[in-house]
């Protein structure tokens, strides 16, 4: 799905090193772990996905993943049923405004 990109978080995407994309199908920024639908057993992230491996999605798509089977790490690390991504979890709730929720 497609929002507007906040500015904080195309800055963010533009000082992404090598590091932050080693092992990983793409880093996910300004990211939120919740229940799906309400179910706090089936965790899935949410945020703006960039450098996507797999080539699913463009820069910038607001996605979520499938249900988190591993992680996160203490580096942001989670292994979905699918794919392996990055997460640098959303600051605060009023500085990517209302268009993620």
């Amino acid at each position: 799905m497609r929002f507007e990109v906040p500015q904080h978080i195309l800055a963010e995407a533009e000082a992404l090193t090598p590091e932050d994309l080693e092992g990983v199908d793409g880093v996910i920024l300004g990211a939120r772990i919740e229940g799906w639908y309400g179910d706090d057993t089936k965790p899935v992230a949410w945020g703006y996905l960039f450098r996507d491996r797999l080539m699913r999605f463009r820069d910038g798509d607001w996605i979520h993943t499938s249900q988190i089977m591993e992680g996160p790490d203490e580096t942001g690390l989670i292994k979905t049923m699918n794919s392996v991504y990055r997460l640098k979890l959303r600051p605060s709730e009023k500085e990517d405004g209302e268009a993620a929720a």
